[in-house]
Order: C-alpha cells, then sequence, then structure tokens
C-alpha cells in the first residue's frame, strides 16, 4: 500500500487527501486488492453459515444457512461496507459450539471465545451475563468464571495503561459513539 496512500493518510486529524483517493482509484489492481481484503470476511462469512447448521435440528439447516447467507444485512455489512463484524460473530458461534458440549472445559473454551470477540468488537460482551447464567453448573463456577472475566479484563487493562499512559475501558466509554447516546 507503500505506493497507493501518502505518509499522512493514516495521521490522525490529516487523514487521505483527495490526491490519494484519486491514486487508490487508479490503482492498477484495485479490484484484486479489494477482493483479496474481503476474502477473510467472505470466507468467515460461510463458517458462520456452516456453524448455524450445527446449531439448529437438521431439518432447518438449509433453511439456517440461507437465512444467513441471503440475509441482506450479512450482505452489506461484509460484501460492500466490509466490516469486520462477521469475524466476532464467527467467535460468538464457536463459542456457543463449545459450551453445548456440557463439558466444563467446553464451557471455558466458550468463555475464552467469546471474550476473544468482545476484542475484535464490543457487541459480545453483551451476550456474556447470558452466556454465563445459561452455561453455569452452580453458583461456585458462576463466581470462578466472573472472577476470570474480571483477570482478563484486568490485564488488558494494565496492559493498555502500561501501553498507553491511558484507560482502555475509560477510553472506550468517553469515545465509543453508542455510550455517547446514553
Amino acid at each position: 500500500s507503500a505506493g497507493i496512500w501518502s505518509p499522512t493518510a493514516s495521521e490522525a486529524g490529516v487523514g487521505a487527501s483527495m490526491a490519494d483517493y484519486r491514486g487508490f482509484m487508479e490503482y492498477e489492481h484495485l479490484h484484486r486488492a479489494i477482493f483479496l481484503m474481503k476474502l477473510p470476511y467472505f470466507v468467515a462469512d460461510m463458517l458462520c453459515a456452516y456453524l448455524l447448521t450445527r446449531l439448529v435440528a437438521p431439518a432447518r439447516r438449509f433453511a439456517a444457512a440461507a437465512f444467513w447467507l441471503l440475509n441482506p444485512l450479512v450482505i452489506y455489512a461484509t460484501a460492500i461496507f466490509g466490516r469486520h463484524d462477521v469475524l466476532a460473530i464467527l467467535l460468538v458461534l464457536l463459542a456457543l459450539l463449545a459450551a453445548r458440549r456440557a463439558t466444563d472445559a467446553g464451557r471455558l473454551a466458550g468463555l475464552v471465545l467469546l471474550g476473544a470477540a468482545t476484542l475484535m468488537r464490543f457487541f459480545p460482551a453483551v451476550i456474556v451475563p447470558y452466556y454465563l447464567i445459561a452455561f453455569r453448573r452452580s453458583r461456585r463456577q458462576l463466581v470462578a468464571a466472573i472472577a476470570i472475566l474480571g483477570g482478563l479484563w484486568a490485564v488488558v487493562e494494565l496492559a493498555g495503561i502500561a501501553g498507553t499512559g491511558d484507560s482502555p475501558t475509560l477510553e472506550i466509554l468517553n469515545t465509543h459513539e453508542h455510550f455517547q447516546n446514553w
């Protein structure tokens, strides 16, 4: 990408200039570059459709896959807009499949996958309380899961403070557009 964008294209407050956009649009291999940038999202979409078929009864598998693959929101978000939300959704589906194994290792793996999904996009954090309630076997297990999540949050928080000097949690709460609406 060094030949496409100027050095100031990624600077906050400066951004890409009209010349940058012209250079991007005139790039000789633009279609290939866009295809390759969206290819991981397409693969994740296919995997999401497959995983959805594992979560429903065999008679409904085709309908579940079709609902995902033909959904206009999915098509727009992934294929047209190129958002990476599908990667977090893939991890959420993997978390559900891991937890459905009904073993403690499966539940823990699901919780870790849900945590990884939350690091990619914030919306899976909303699912965590429901996940903990649905897949706990005892009050002790629920407390242990909350302690693990609190510990992971503390590690991310301390790493953020050590790396940037700012709290990632406060940064999200102060700048994330959805929290601004609250």
